[in-house]
């Protein structure tokens, strides 16, 4: 599964409701920071899992905070596309 559907519908939250989704972003990189934190502090029996939770979390808080710029993208390439004829 490609990860467009959710950044596509993330931009659009984020463009309808700008105060909430800043603070949403804000909180979500408090958790993403809380993982990392985990991580550092993570025995070698939790090591793994401790590390899989971290890198989720900072892939997710990449692909939120960049949205707006990456749907941009997205559309620009989608209208640039030839449409097959009809």
């Amino acid at each position: 599964m490609n990860d467009n559907a959710l950044i596509m519908a993330a931009a659009r939250l984020s463009g309808r409701a700008p105060p909430e989704w800043a603070e949403f972003i804000s909180a979500f990189v408090s958790y993403t920071d809380a993982r990392r934190d985990e991580l550092v502090g993570a025995n070698a029996e939790n090591l793994q899992a401790a590390q899989g939770r971290a890198q989720a979390c900072v892939a997710l808080r990449k692909l939120l905070v960049e949205c707006r710029a990456t749907a941009e993208k997205i559309e620009k390439n989608t209208n640039q596309k030839p449409h097959p004829p009809r």
